[in-house]
């Protein structure tokens, strides 16, 4: 897009692989306000939005095996991202895991830009469109194997 990097060339990012946040926005000048709209009396940051606000923790608690939340629910922003990648906090294997996780990411990031550019309720159970979603993506991958058997 636009001859600019490709990090650059994300609305929601800024140059230096930060997710634009209020708080950011609010340090740039962008925004008059630094906190998330959900949570007023809290700063709005990467971890925050992806983890620790209400709206994500609730996901997160039907999504994550109980007796793994400690773990799961502890680090700094790169360290909890790097060990969701490489680790199993549902009774899931590993891969699906990491499928779950980054549909859930993506979705917890996608609802909250609806909330703060377009002022969308999301109505549907969050969790039952991430579940969705992450069928959709294996029976795209399987179907994409099954495709790549006929073919030989």
């Amino acid at each position: 897009m636009g001859g600019f990097p490709a990090h650059l060339d994300s609305p929601v990012v800024d140059g230096y692989g930060k997710l634009l946040t209020n708080g950011l926005r609010f340090h740039k000048r962008l925004s008059i306000n630094p906190c998330l709209l959900d949570c007023a009396q809290i700063k709005e940051n990467m971890l925050h939005v992806f983890r620790d606000c209400w709206r994500a923790r609730t996901i997160w608690e039907r999504l994550v095996d109980q007796d793994k939340w400690v773990g799961f629910s502890q680090g700094s922003s790169e360290n909890w991202f790097l060990r969701n990648l490489e680790a199993d906090f549902n009774s899931q294997d590993v891969t699906r895991w990491r499928l779950l996780f980054g549909v859930t990411v993506w979705q917890l990031l996608r609802w909250r830009n609806d909330r703060c550019f377009n002022t969308e309720v999301f109505a549907r159970d969050p969790v039952g469109v991430i579940l969705d979603y992450v069928l959709e993506v294996e029976l795209a991958f399987l179907n994409n194997k099954n495709l790549g058997r006929d073919s030989t």
